[in-house]
């Protein structure tokens, strides 16, 4: 991601690596957050996620992609990962609506 920013120049987009604990995002700070693959390592998503949502614009919307259920040839193992319903319902707590939902378009996330 950071190769492509350069490449293309781009001064609006930002790559931050997350941390377990506290989001790297500053309070009203982000039209977009887009988190590939962390959410199974954070332990408390409720408090993590309220942050994140401090840390978006108004409108401004949080992207998740993680690893489906099931034992497959790419990704943690299976008892580390989160069936879909519950990370909408743990945003939902967080102060999110879900928007879209795609458990489809990616074969393992």
């Amino acid at each position: 991601m950071d190769e492509r920013i350069v490449k293309e120049k781009s001064t609006n987009v930002f790559s931050r690596k997350a941390e377990y604990e506290t989001p790297p995002v500053n309070q009203n700070e982000a039209d977009l957050v887009y988190m590939i693959d962390v959410y199974h390592h954070i332990e408390n998503r409720k408090d993590y996620f309220s942050l994140v949502k401090k840390g978006l614009k108004p409108n401004g919307q949080l992207v998740i992609v993680d690893f489906k259920k099931g034992d497959f040839e790419q990704g943690p193992p299976d008892d580390m990962k989160l069936d879909a319903q519950t990370v909408i319902n743990e945003m939902k707590t967080a102060g999110f609506k879900l928007v879209t939902e795609d458990t489809t378009t990616l074969k393992y996330q």
